[in-house]
C-alpha cells in the first residue's frame, strides 16, 4: 500500500510541475500559436501517462478497500465474539467516498454527467482529449489534481485504517486467549484441591485383614 501511496504523491507532483510550466507558456506564447504550443508540452512530458496513473491508482484505491472489507468480514465470520468500538465499516465508506466525490467534480469538467461513463477509464480518456487546448489542458490538469489529492489520502487513510484493524484483531485474539488461560487456571485450583480417597491395592487389603483375625 505504501507503493500506491507514493506513486499518488509522485503522478500528483508531476501533474503540479506540468500546470506551472502551461502557466508560463500560456503567459509567454501568442494566442495563434498556444494551442500548437501546449499540445507539443503535453507530448513531451507525457502527460497521458500521468493520467493514466490515477486510472492505475483508482482501480488500486478500488481494490484496497475491497480486500480490507473481506479481511473484516472473514474474521468476524471466524470470532463472532468479535466487536470493536470503531466503525470499521463506516469509515472504509468515506475513505472511498472522497474519491468518488472527486470523480463526480470532474465529470462537470468535462461537461458531461455521470451515467454517461460506464467506469473511470472512459473518465480519464474524456479528460486527456481536453488536451487540444491550453485551455482545456489546464481544466483537466485541475480535475486531475483533485482526483490525485483524493486518491493520495484515500491510500493514507486506508493503510492507518488497516493497520488499526490488524491491530484490534490482534487485541481481540489476545483477550481470548487469557480468558481461556484463565478458565483453564482456574478449573486446575478447583479440581487440584479435591483429593480422592485411597484405594489400597488387594494384597493389602488381605494383610490388613488378617491382621485383625
Amino acid at each position: 500500500m505504501a507503493s500506491y501511496a507514493e506513486q499518488a504523491e509522485q503522478t500528483l507532483a508531476q501533474i503540479n510541475q506540468y500546470q506551472l510550466m502551461l502557466r508560463n507558456l500560456m503567459r509567454i506564447t501568442p494566442d495563434t500559436l498556444l494551442s500548437e504550443a501546449a499540445q507539443q508540452l503535453w507530448r513531451d512530458h507525457d502527460m497521458s501517462a500521468a493520467f493514466k496513473d490515477l486510472h492505475t491508482l483508482i482501480k488500486a484505491g478500488r481494490k484496497l478497500e475491497m480486500t480490507a472489507r473481506n479481511t473484516r468480514r472473514i474474521f468476524r465470520d471466524l470470532h463472532p465474539g468479535y466487536g470493536s468500538a470503531f466503525d470499521f465499516k463506516h469509515a472504509y465508506q468515506n475513505s472511498s467516498n472522497n474519491t468518488l466525490n472527486a470523480l463526480e467534480r470532474a465529470l462537470t469538467v468535462t461537461g458531461a454527467q455521470a451515467q454517461h461513463f460506464g467506469n473511470e477509464a472512459q473518465l480519464i480518456q474524456r479528460l486527456q482529449t481536453r488536451s487540444q487546448t491550453a485551455q482545456g489542458q489546464m481544466q483537466a490538469l485541475q480535475a486531475g489534481n483533485e482526483i490525485g489529492v483524493a486518491l493520495l489520502g484515500q491510500m493514507q487513510q486506508l493503510r492507518q485504517l488497516q493497520m488499526a484493524q490488524l491491530q484490534a484483531h490482534a487485541h481481540f485474539i489476545a483477550a481470548q486467549q487469557d480468558a481461556s488461560d484463565a478458565q483453564h487456571h482456574g478449573a486446575e485450583r478447583i479440581f487440584g484441591a479435591i483429593h480422592s480417597p485411597r484405594v489400597l491395592p488387594l494384597h493389602s487389603a488381605k494383610t490388613r485383614s488378617a491382621m485383625y483375625e
